[in-house]
């Protein structure tokens, strides 16, 4: 007999059978689920029906009673604060009694043509996909699932780190598939979802966000459970699900509640990871083209300020005007990124080029030496044909005087004999021709290919030169940034100057104290706010400093192969457009200051004043 892992926890029905297990779990969602619920009690092939009500704060036992056909079981889950899908629908899972189920969520009703178009067999499941959406209404099927009993629990269900809404659907069909299970889509228009809003209602929050709308929440708990499927351990039946003690009320009713704590808890440290990875993605997918590179330079901290001035935007002037000055910082980096790296890839290409020549040249050489060693072997074979020649001669000497009258007679064959020697060692001498003719030829190629290097190296030597030149021209670029630093300090004692004149309005100060007081409160909280702006454009720009010096590092390894030519040129020309952009938004804080000053006070007027020569400078400085 089969061993079920998960035995069924209704107690009406102890055995699994065959047929259908509608699966639902919700909280605080009653009108939704009472529309949906009028169309799953019409499905004569949904054996029965299992609601876990996370204890909502609207009792469902009238609204189960009124559509109650003795299929639906409903289990209430009492002192549940906070909704957690994961261990909802585990428990109506594990409440199913029948070998299919089809997970519901309240939000969903169910169209004609549901069992006669998906007839599911063992190997395959069905499922919504976002992606066939017809419209964006459609996107909010993919969580309904239809699988059977037994697949589901061999995966061990949903997983259970994962707490709030977002990717856990994703995550439980991809743990299918890797059990070999083929995932098959629901045809278009199965289901219909009702539209409704407040899906992070009765969840956690992040109580270090302002400002986070709906939408913005489950961006971030789409990334932040995408981060735990991908890099905390996997959800498997190794890892035990939440139990639950159980209380019979009726036949159709059980009350339910955690008989321990939660056993399945990510580290504190592990979250603060998802939370920033959640973050950088978000912003990298924002449509502001965060560099991903940029982000990582940042710390938790630094990246929370970040995200809340894109939070901003539509709330605040100043976040979105600061907000947008750090995007033109961003842009402007990814393009000196994307510049470099073009340039490395084109030094790069030139490399391999110039290796795949001399790699050639090294495999003619190669070849040269065998024909080299080819040549030698034949002259060795002739050397030794001759040396057998040599050897008959000497035999022939040596018996002489005893064939002498033999010899006689057979002058013409030995006279014949000779005059083939003779055209054999001339064969040799032309060989011997030939071969120092090849040898002769392989030298002069070898000497072609050796001026080839030296030439290379002379290049090589200009291209040297030609860096120093650039080194002194960018000390140039650096005198004249030092320029304009010194005209930036004269702006300053301007400005100082304006501060002075604005002190001798004392008088008036007095005459309007409830006012200035106002203003003073006010600007105590824009001081706050640049404050904390200007430390973040402190760390920022620490930020392209250190990027910058990476670059530095990857220009010196790809030195002899004339990076920093084209690189020092693009870094020269934006520093001085930075310098000459610097300039001109000074000029129009100045005059926008000075109608500050006429609109408003003069108190306001020099705090601003003060303010911005706080920035400005440091700007400067750091830049430089």
């Amino acid at each position: 007999m089969k061993k079920i892992k998960y035995p069924t926890l209704n107690p009406f029905r102890k055995k699994i059978t065959s047929g259908v297990s509608l699966i639902n779990a919700v909280k605080n969602r009653n009108k939704s689920l009472q529309e949906s619920l009028s169309t799953w009690v019409l499905q004569e092939k949904i054996d029965e029906i299992i609601i876990v009500d996370w204890f909502s704060d609207e009792s469902l036992v009238p609204l189960i009673d009124h559509y109650q056909n003795g299929k639906i079981l409903l289990v209430t889950v009492k002192n549940q604060g906070k909704w957690i899908l994961s261990h909802a629908f585990n428990l109506a899972a594990r409440f199913a009694s029948f070998d299919k189920i089809l997970k519901m969520d309240a939000d969903v009703k169910i169209q004609d043509g549901l069992f006669e178009n998906h007839k599911i067999e063992p190997g395959n499941f069905f499922t919504g996909n976002w992606a066939n959406a017809r419209v964006d209404n459609e996107r909010h099927l993919h969580g309904t699932v239809f699988l059977f009993r037994d697949d589901f629990f061999s995966v061990n269900g949903y997983n259970e780190f994962i707490k709030s809404y977002g990717w856990d659907d994703i995550e439980l069909y991809s743990r299918l598939e890797d059990i070999g299970l083929k995932r098959i889509d629901f045809l278009p228009g199965t289901f219909h979802h009702i539209e409704h809003g407040n899906r992070s209602n009765n969840q956690e929050g992040f109580s270090f966000l302002k400002n986070l709308s709906e939408q913005e929440w489950i961006y971030l708990n789409n990334y932040i459970n995408q981060y735990i499927s991908e890099y905390h351990e996997k959800w498997s039946d190794r890892n035990k699900m939440m139990d639950f003690n159980i209380e019979i009320v009726n036949n159709h009713y059980i009350i339910a509640e955690k008989a321990h704590p939660d056993l399945n808890l990510l580290p504190e440290s592990f979250k603060l990871e998802s939370e920033l990875y959640a973050m950088k993605k978000r912003l990298t997918k924002s449509g502001y083209n965060f560099a991903g590179e940029l982000l990582n330079l940042l710390n938790r901290e630094e990246v929370v300020e970040l995200y809340n001035l894109f939070l901003s935007i539509e709330q605040s002037p100043t976040g979105s005007h600061l907000f947008h000055l750090i995007t033109k910082f961003n842009s402007t980096h990814i393009n000196t990124v994307h510049i470099k790296s073009q340039e490395i890839i084109r030094k790069n290409i030139q490399i391999r080029e110039i290796s795949k020549e001399i790699e050639n040249r090294e495999t003619l050489i190669a070849k040269m030496d065998l024909q080299i060693q080819d040549l030698k072997h034949k002259i060795q074979h002739c050397d030794k044909i001759i040396d057998e020649q040599n050897n008959a001669n000497d035999n022939l000497i040596h018996t002489k005087n005893d064939l002498e009258l033999l010899l006689q007679r057979k002058d013409l064959e030995i006279h014949k004999n000779q005059q083939g020697i003779e055209q054999l060692l001339r064969k040799n001498q032309e060989l011997e021709q030939i071969k120092s003719q090849e040898i002769i030829r392989k030298n002069i190629q070898i000497r072609e290919i050796t001026k080839e290097i030296e030439n290379r190296e002379t290049l090589i030597a200009k291209m040297d030169l030609q860096i120093q030149d650039l080194k002194h021209k960018i000390q140039h670029c650096d005198k004249i940034i030092d320029e304009q630093n010194n005209a930036n300090d004269n702006l300053i004692h301007t400005k100082n100057d304006l501060e002075l004149l604005l002190q001798r309005k004392d008088l008036e100060i007095h005459k309007n104290q409830q006012g200035i007081e106002q203003l003073l409160r006010k600007n105590q909280e824009l001081e706050r706010t640049i404050e904390l702006k200007d430390q973040e454009l402190q760390e920022r720009n620490k930020s392209l400093i250190a990027i910058e010096q990476n670059i530095h590092n990857h220009e010196l390894k790809l030195f002899e192969m004339n990076v920093i030519i084209m690189e020092n040129a693009h870094i020269a020309q934006n520093d001085k457009q930075t310098i000459e952009d610097l300039k001109e938004q000074l000029v129009l804080t100045h005059n926008q200051l000075s109608e500050i000053y006429h609109s408003y006070s003069w108190k306001t007027g020099h705090f601003v004043f003060k303010q911005l020569s706080r920035i400005f400078p440091r700007l400067n400085r750091e830049k430089t």
